[in-house]
């Protein structure tokens, strides 16, 4: 496998959030690919559930997108919000 980085943006919900922060990461995985990842965030835009939609067919990356939704933060809202965001992962084979 190799390295890459993955993309994010809000597909459903969340209305008023933006995504705030989101450090840099690399993960070791061997094909590129899109993971819809549905997420409950706070009040201050902490990332308190996340749970990758059924019928991802990618096993890889599903475990990273989750692991990836935990470290996002959100802008601050007035209550807890759910939503979909979507990773996409590039081909670390180019």
């Amino acid at each position: 496998g190799g390295t890459g980085t993955a993309g994010i943006s809000i597909t459903n919900g969340l209305q008023g959030r933006h995504i705030a922060s989101s450090a840099r990461f690399q993960d070791q995985y061997k094909y590129g690919g899109k993971v819809s990842v549905d997420v409950t965030v706070d009040e201050n835009g902490s990332v308190t559930s996340a749970r990758v939609k059924p019928g991802s067919p990618f096993a890889d990356l599903n475990s990273i997108a989750v692991k990836r939704a935990y470290q996002l933060k959100f802008n601050k809202g007035d209550v807890p919000q759910t939503g979909t965001i979507q990773i996409i992962f590039q081909n670390p084979k180019g």
